[in-house]
């Protein structure tokens, strides 16, 4: 019980380390120019929030992680909500909102994923032996 608490002060104390250090960043760093996204912390914040929902699912789900990303890119293509609006500036706004999210995921924890999805196919064939006939 107590080390629940302890992780969970450690937890918090991260957390709000985090945050601290993207309000406390340089704007111009961020942007690449002398204007800032008004956005650019409630991205930030939310992109942290999300990492850390999806790390455990990630532990032990890989698989259906990708697999839901997957089918939420195919639902996205399929409905292409852009049309709605059919503007080239929705979509000059939203290629650079989608190149932005790309740029902030972390190469190490896609490679600790990889690693977790490698890991958990090994151990499942090691556990129904192997299948090649000898």
């Amino acid at each position: 019980m107590n080390t629940s608490i302890t992780d969970a002060n450690l937890r918090l104390a991260a957390s709000r380390q985090r945050i601290r250090r993207w309000i406390t960043r340089p704007q111009a760093a961020d942007a690449g120019g002398s204007w800032s996204n008004p956005l650019s912390l409630a991205t930030s914040l939310a992109a942290d929030a999300g990492n850390e929902a999806l790390r455990p699912i990630a532990a032990r789900h890989p698989y259906a992680l990708v697999g839901t990303a997957l089918a939420g890119g195919a639902l996205i293509a399929w409905a292409r909500p852009w049309r709605l609006l059919g503007s080239a500036l929705f979509a000059g706004a939203l290629s650079q909102l989608g190149a932005r999210l790309v740029s902030r995921i972390e190469l190490p924890s896609m490679a600790d994923a990889l690693q977790s999805m490698l890991r958990q196919s090994k151990t499942a064939v090691a556990r129904e032996g192997d299948p090649r006939p000898s």
